[in-house]
């Protein structure tokens, strides 16, 4: 039975398990697409950063960043609702294998690129702009594939595993481009990402696909997007999850645009420094992805609550004095960040009709990843004018107040308790992971 407030399945009373925590796991499909995912993963964050940093270098220009954010993330705004589609009628696993290859192409492309002396800035953006293109089906089918692979029943367990192997992968890519960016070049970082993503696409090949649970495909009809909307609009606990997520993606990440000026213009700590506070807001969601592991089902308050600690030490490191201090403090904002997502996805899911599921997900990463793509060069151009800790400060303080507004909203509107939305006031408990 679902709770009428929240839409969601409720949780079970008993701890979890080890076993609980590694189940998704133990199906044969999804430990080869876990390998895959870390693979393809790691390469995808090692180009991010190396492309982030040289270009920065290459126009010495922070909002050159924030529009390589729309680069990266725009296509995802403005088709995403196709790609729901499309991923709702395909193979999601012959859509991952194309993307895959696109991903394997640009980074053999920019790794040329850059070892011949020949590469420029408009080079990282077009060959951004076509893996973003390739990602508006790739984001959304990977979502739903990971269904296929599990079932529903293990559906939030793999979700929590996905976002521990994202943020493995996040801890390793960062730092491989650092070392490579600081001692060898950019073209071995790319080099890096075009070897990853080559290991991961023969890895989805060995997927045996008689042994994935079969969804029924959505026919070609007209007006399909136009029924997920719809679809949103009815179930409160998705509708309210994605407004908010509007205000955090839109303005609350875009970490890069403001890490590469905190690492040059306020701690001098250069590509050294840039690639540290990567791999530290990386450990910390690692550690929040293994917390989220112990998870055996999500609640509207758990992702509420998420967004509060998140936005409020984001907030907070703009007035860290050292360097030490601000590195521990986005770690943290790191470790909340994971458990946000990770709720918001399996909140999302688990709430969706699966004949839907594709073009559903496709709104919440039109929101997650298109959002950036808006708020990137808005954020470039504040950090440019006023400076990185002015840009860290508002892009926590209006999420952080967008959440107190909707959270007044859903408790007067559907009548949802406050306790049930604040952190720490439930059932006695003081733990994250509830």
């Amino acid at each position: 039975m679902e709770d009428a407030s929240t839409g969601v399945i409720p949780l079970p009373q008993r701890k979890p398990t080890l076993r609980d925590m590694v189940s998704a796991l133990t199906i044969r499909n999804y430990r080869i697409y876990a390998i895959a995912q870390i693979l393809a993963l790691t390469a995808v964050w090692t180009q991010r950063v190396a492309q982030d940093w040289i270009l920065f270098q290459l126009t010495g220009n922070v909002s050159t960043v924030g529009f390589l954010v729309v680069m990266q993330f725009g296509p995802v705004l403005l088709f995403g609702m196709l790609g729901g589609v499309i991923v709702d009628r395909y193979s999601k696993r012959t859509l991952i294998i194309i993307s895959q290859t696109v991903v394997i192409v640009s980074g053999a492309s920019l790794a040329a690129l850059a070892f011949t002396g020949a590469l420029e800035a408009w080079h990282i953006f077009a060959l951004a702009g076509l893996v973003g293109l390739f990602s508006v089906i790739d984001q959304p089918a990977r979502q739903v594939f990971v269904s296929e692979l599990v079932g529903r029943q293990l559906l939030s367990n793999a979700v929590s595993t996905n976002s521990a192997i994202f943020q493995t992968s996040a801890l390793i890519g960062p730092a491989v481009a650092g070392l490579m960016l600081a001692n060898w070049g950019g073209g071995w970082a790319f080099l890096v990402t075009a070897i990853g993503a080559s290991l991961s696409l023969v890895l989805l090949f060995f997927i045996n696909t008689a042994e994935l649970t079969k969804f029924p495909t959505a026919p070609r009809e007209k007006g399909q997007a136009r029924e997920a909307l719809a679809y949103v609009r009815r179930k409160p606990v998705i509708f309210w999850t994605l407004i908010l997520l509007v205000f955090v993606s839109g303005i609350g990440m875009n970490w890069s645009v403001l890490l590469a000026p905190m690492a040059e213009h306020v701690f001098d700590s250069d590509a050294r420094g840039y690639g540290s506070y990567n791999s530290a807001i990386a450990a910390g969601a690692l550690i929040g992805a293994i917390l989220s592991m112990r998870r055996m089902g999500v609640r509207l308050r758990t992702f509420y609550g998420s967004v509060l600690g998140y936005t409020s030490l984001k907030f907070a490191s703009a007035f860290m004095p050292h360097e030490w201090a601000f590195m521990a403090t986005i770690a943290l904002a790191g470790l909340w960040s994971v458990l946000m997502w990770t709720a918001a996805n399996a909140l999302i899911q688990t709430s969706s009709n699966m004949l839907i599921r594709g073009r559903v997900m496709s709104i919440y990463l039109l929101i997650a990843v298109g959002g950036q793509a808006l708020g990137g060069p808005l954020l470039g151009m504040l950090v440019d004018h006023f400076g990185a800790r002015a840009g860290l400060m508002i892009s926590g303080a209006v999420p952080l107040t967008a959440a107190l507004i909707i959270g007044f909203i859903v408790t007067r509107v559907h009548r949802v308790p406050m306790g049930d939305l604040l952190p720490f006031r439930y059932g006695g408990s003081s733990s994250p992971e509830d």
